[in-house]
């Protein structure tokens, strides 16, 4: 479930740094928006839940 957004979430730190971007530079507003989207992605993957059905094996 979080393989998707780690994989965008990877991409976008990627960018930045192939383009030259250094620790000083100011990011474009795109990137910040991309970067708010995953984050928000993110915590919905974090927060969800889902039921899980276990089956018991009746005893012999």
């Amino acid at each position: 479930m979080l393989s998707p957004v780690a994989v965008c979430a990877k991409i976008l730190v990627q960018n930045p740094w192939k383009n030259g971007y250094d620790w000083n530079t100011s990011l474009t507003v795109d990137i910040v928006d991309k970067w708010s989207s995953i984050a928000s992605d993110l915590y919905i993957a974090l927060n969800s839940s889902f039921q899980r059905i276990y089956l018991n094996e009746p005893d012999n």
